[in-house]
C-alpha cells in the first residue's frame, strides 16, 4: 500500500532556523547583542555630545540592524557578517579617534564578535588591522606603556577568541554530521531532504538542465532481520550503502528515508544516465551483498523531474514507482514516465 513522505518543504525565514542554522543564529544573537550595548551610548551622546560620536554608533546600529533583515529575508549570511565585522572595526576606530583613550576598551568587544561573525582567516585580518590601526593612530593612547597594555592584551583576546572559535566550529562541524548523518550507514537522514529537493530543482531550472530521483528499498528485509538477526540486517545496510557510494557519482546526494528505505538526489541527470544508474545499482547489490548464501535484492523507482514539478510530486512519483516495482516481483527498476500533456 503506497503511504505519503511525511516531508514539508516551508521556504523563507522563521525563528525554526535560530535554532537549525549556526551560522544565522549567531549574526542574528550577536548582532542584537551589539545593538542592545550600543544604543544607549547613542542616545546619551545624541543629547551631551559629541553629536558625531552619537552619528557614528547610530551608522553602526543601521548596518547590524541592516544585516540582521537582510538574512531574515533570506540573504547569504557571509557577507552580511563581514560587512557588519568590517562596520564595526570602523566603528572602533572612529570612536577612539573622536573620543581618545577612554573609548579604547571597545576593541576587547570587538575582537569577541568578529570571532564569532566571520571565519578565522577574516578574523585575524581585520583583528591585525584594528590593533594596528590604534597603534599608530594619534591620540590613541595616552603614553607608550597603555599603548603596549592595550596591544597586548587585544593580540591575546584576538588569540584566545581564535581558540574557542576553532574548537566551537570543530564541535559544531561534529555536531552537524550527527544530526543530519545516519549513524549506521552515513548516509544523509531526511533532515535535509527538502532542501537538497529544492537545490536540485532551483539547479535544474537556472541552468535549463535536469535532475532525477530514485527511490530504493532492499528486498525481504524483514525476513532478513527475522531469520540471521538484527546484526546481520545491519551489515546489509553498511555494505549497500558502500555498494550505492561505488557507482555513484560526488555530487549525488545519498540518503537514508529509514529502516531499508534509502533515496539518492541526481542532479544533472537525465533519463538514459538515471536508466544506466537504476541498473548499476540493481547489479552491485545482487552480486556484493548475501545473507546465509543467498543474495540480497533490491526494488529501485525512478522519475526524472519535469517542468513545474514540485519536490513533493517528484518524490511521491518515484516513490509509487517503487512500489510497482514491488509488485512486479522485485529486484528491478522502474522509471516513472508521465502521461503526455493533452489539449
Amino acid at each position: 500500500m503506497e503511504r505519503p513522505f511525511a516531508i514539508t518543504f516551508e521556504p523563507g525565514m522563521s525563528l525554526q532556523r535560530l535554532r537549525t542554522d549556526f551560522s544565522f543564529a549567531v549574526l542574528v544573537l550577536t548582532g542584537t547583542c551589539l545593538v542592545v550595548a550600543v544604543v544607549p551610548f547613542a542616545l546619551y551622546r545624541a543629547m551631551v555630545g559629541p553629536v558625531a560620536v552619537a552619528m557614528l554608533d547610530s551608522a553602526i546600529i543601521a548596518v547590524v540592524l541592516g544585516a540582521i533583515v537582510r538574512v531574515w529575508r533570506g540573504g547569504a549570511v557571509e557577507p552580511a557578517a563581514r560587512l557588519v565585522s568590517v562596520a564595526l572595526g570602523a566603528g572602533v576606530l572612529g570612536t577612539v579617534a573622536l573620543v581618545g583613550p577612554l573609548a579604547a576598551p571597545w576593541l576587547y568587544p570587538y575582537v569577541l564578535a568578529v570571532f564569532l561573525l566571520t571565519g578565522r582567516r577574516w578574523a585575524i585580518a581585520l583583528s591585525a588591522i584594528t590593533l594596528a590601526a590604534l597603534l599608530l593612530m594619534p591620540g590613541a593612547y595616552e603614553s607608550a606603556v597603555q599603548a603596549a597594555v592595550h596591544t597586548t592584551t587585544g593580540a591575546l583576546s584576538a588569540a584566545f577568541a581564535y581558540v574557542f572559535a576553532q574548537r566551537a566550529g570543530l564541535q559544531h562541524a561534529h555536531l552537524h554530521r550527527l544530526a543530519t548523518h545516519d549513524a549506521l550507514t552515513g548516509a544523509l537522514n531526511r533532515r535535509s531532504l527538502g532542501q537538497e529537493l529544492e537545490r536540485a530543482i532551483d539547479a535544474a531550472r537556472s541552468d535549463a538542465g535536469t535532475a532525477s530521483l530514485i527511490v530504493l528499498d532492499l528486498d525481504r528485509f524483514k525476513h532478513i532481520n527475522d531469520t540471521h538477526g538484527h546484526e546481520a540486517g545491519d551489515r546489509v545496510l553498511i555494505e549497500f550503502a558502500h555498494a550505492v557510494r561505488d557507482v555513484t557519482r560526488r555530487t549525488d546526494r545519498f540518503f537514508r528515508l529509514g529502516g531499508e528505505e534509502f533515496l539518492l538526489v541526481l542532479p544533472g541527470a537525465d533519463a538514459t544516465a538515471l536508466a544506466r544508474l537504476c541498473e548499476a545499482l540493481r547489479d552491485a547489490t545482487r552480486t556484493r551483498l548475501e545473507v546465509g548464501g543467498e543474495p540480497v535484492t533490491v526494488s529501485i523507482g525512478a522519475a526524472v523531474l519535469q517542468p513545474d514539478e514540485t519536490a513533493r510530486e517528484w518524490l511521491v512519483r518515484a516513490d509509487r514507482a517503487m512500489y510497482r516495482a514491488k509488485r512486479a516481483g522485485r529486484d528491478r527498476a522502474v522509471i516513472d514516465q508521465p502521461a503526455p500533456a493533452t489539449g
